[in-house]
């Protein structure tokens, strides 16, 4: 809809010989004649009295009224007539005001004036390019828009067509008794907070022309069942249908690349999402008290899933997270009371309490790498609330530097500690389970790792070493190698050494529970009581550091 309004205005002698008299428009007669009855009354201190229709293309008319004569009285002549289509509210001294004057209220005059009508409802614009001849809905004036909206294409103002790009902020916020709106395809963005509270509004059609929804553009419409949102929009500001407690469905386009924070807050009766593989974050609170949210698929696309995502989804019976993930947030399920299991594919970074208040087993698929029949692998426990047991099927190692060779000792209780790193040797692709019971013994172990990839400079630099290797199997074989990649991974473990003499390329793997490689030792009584490492280097005397040496003839663990 279009509002309307008309002028009543006062202006200077010279202004009104510019206009010319003649070609303005009479808005009321029988005022005109009245006045016009007195002009020979008009002294030189004379005024102009403007009444505007304001409305697209319509007329204002200009009358004088004397000094002796300034006080006016809106009789139903200055009333304008639009017949079938707006009502007539009243006056105004401002084109975007609301009403100040009535019909049968007096109007004193102490200079020029022009009075605006004022109608039932009337879109207001503001233009954006002057060369392009583009507008923004701004607004409307007069009643509060109700029913049915529909947006015009174009606008014309002072005589000028405009094209209508966007619904400005703030818009048609509170506009409580809109029931639907529909947008034309000559719009590319809704600006924030445009729909915010339109409490009853239900449908809302929207072209593949727009490629932006604002802050909070749909935020308390707590009515709007339904949304679709077409593949031409890129981007959804954050808040964007908070409380929208009524939407059931939501169809979040593959053009969309993130989730906003807060994006579907308090959406209580949305049950299933969809998202699509476009999306690459999910935001903060993007699901947050969405307590009918039964299901949520997330694409291999995803890549980080923000603080307290899906919190208070006390509905969400199931999630899989793909390998893509590398982050998830703080409280992520927090209180999501009916989570039952957690599958996490990969080993991504988890922030603290992520499934507190939530009875779901959570379980850690990892991919391993088939090396002789095993498949190996290495694991960094980061999270520093939970432990992780792995499945029989694996086998966990702690591991020490002994010369050239990294002994692997066996965690019998398969628990891998918070912030302990370990290897793993399955039949399989290991699975860990998330456990608060971890028992397990880490001292004597070596091995290192980090929460978040780093340089592999910043990584020497932070652990005091000159060198870092990593588990690979090369053409030089299976085992710890030298690494000289930019980055050190996350969630994986590495060995950061101090070496003095020139970095060797490799270091064996070798068990705890394996025979020495030492064949036999001579008769020499000057060896029996001297300490040699597993690959024959005679020590110095007993090894201060932890691992497994032979001492004379017999194989001995230092604790």
């Amino acid at each position: 809809m279009r509002t309307k309004r008309t002028t009543l205005s006062f202006l200077t002698k010279s202004k009104a010989s510019a206009v010319g008299f003649s070609a303005m428009r009479r808005v009321a007669m029988t005022l005109l004649v009245m006045l016009l009855t007195t002009a020979s009354a008009i002294a030189e201190n004379n005024y102009w009295l403007t009444l505007d229709d304001n409305y697209e293309g319509g007329a204002s008319t200009m009358v004088p009224v004397s000094i002796s004569a300034n006080t006016i009285t809106l009789t139903k002549n200055f009333e304008p007539t639009r017949a079938g289509e707006h009502t007539f509210w009243g006056w105004s001294t401002s084109s975007t005001g609301n009403v100040e004057y009535k019909t049968g209220d007096k109007v004193t005059l102490d200079g020029n004036l022009t009075l605006y009508a004022i109608w039932d409802f009337y879109l207001s614009y503001t233009i954006t390019d002057e060369e392009k001849k583009q507008v923004k809905v701004s607004g409307y004036i007069g009643e509060k828009p109700s029913g049915t909206l529909n947006i015009p294409t174009t606008t014309t103002i002072n005589g000028t067509k405009y094209s209508v790009t966007s619904i400005g902020n703030y818009a048609f916020e509170n506009c409580s008794s809109l029931q639907s709106v529909t947008i034309p395809n000559s719009v590319t963005s809704i600006a924030d907070y445009a729909f915010s509270h339109c409490s009853i509004l239900q449908s809302f059609t929207i072209p593949n022309s727009v490629t932006s929804i604002g802050y909070c553009a749909f935020g308390g419409c707590s009515s709007l069942q339904s949304f679709t949102i077409p593949n031409s929009v890129t981007s959804i500001g954050d808040y964007a249908f908070d409380g929208c407690s009524s939407l059931q469905s939501v169809t979040i386009p593959n053009s969309v690349t993130s989730i906003g924070n807060y994006a579907f807050t308090g959406c209580s009766s949305l049950q299933s999402v969809t998202i699509p593989n476009s999306v690459t974050s999910i935001e903060d609170y993007a699901f947050w008290g969405c307590s009918n949210l039964q299901s949520v698929t997330i694409p291999n696309s995803v890549t980080s899933i923000g603080n307290r995502a899906f919190y208070e989804c006390s509905s969400l019976q199931s999630v899989t997270i793909p390998n893509s993930v590398t982050s998830i947030g703080k409280e992520v399920f927090f209180k999501c009371e009916n989570l039952q299991s957690v599958t996490i594919n990969g080993n991504p970074k988890i922030g603290n309490g992520a499934f507190l208040g939530t009875p779901a087993t959570v379980t850690m698929n990892l991919t391993a790498s088939q090396i002789d029949g095993d498949y190996w692998t290495t694991f960094y426990n980061d999270n520093w609330e939970y432990d992780f047991g792995a499945d029989w099927n694996t086998t966990v190692y702690k591991g020490t530097v002994d010369g050239s060779s990294l002994v692997l000792t066996e965690v019998e209780d398969k628990i891998v500690n918070r912030g302990t790193a370990v290897i793993l040797k399955s039949s399989g692709n290991p699975v860990m389970t998330l456990t608060e019971i971890g028992s397990s013994d880490s001292n004597g172990n070596d091995l290192r790792g980090i929460s978040d990839r780093a340089k592999r400079t910043s990584v020497i630099y932070d652990f005091n070493a000159n060198e870092i290797y990593t588990m690979g199997n090369t053409s030089v074989g299976f085992g710890f190698h030298r690494y000289t990649g930019e980055y050190v991974p996350a969630g994986k473990a590495f060995l950061p050494l101090n070496i003095e003499n020139g970095a060797k390329p490799i270091l064996n793997i070798v068990f705890a529970n394996e025979t020495t490689g030492i064949n036999s030792v001579s008769s020499d009584s000057n060896v029996q009581n001297d300490w040699f490492s597993l690959d024959g280097t005679r020590l110095s005397g007993k090894p201060s550091q932890p691992g497994i040496y032979v001492n004379g003839k017999k194989k001995v663990v230092v604790k």
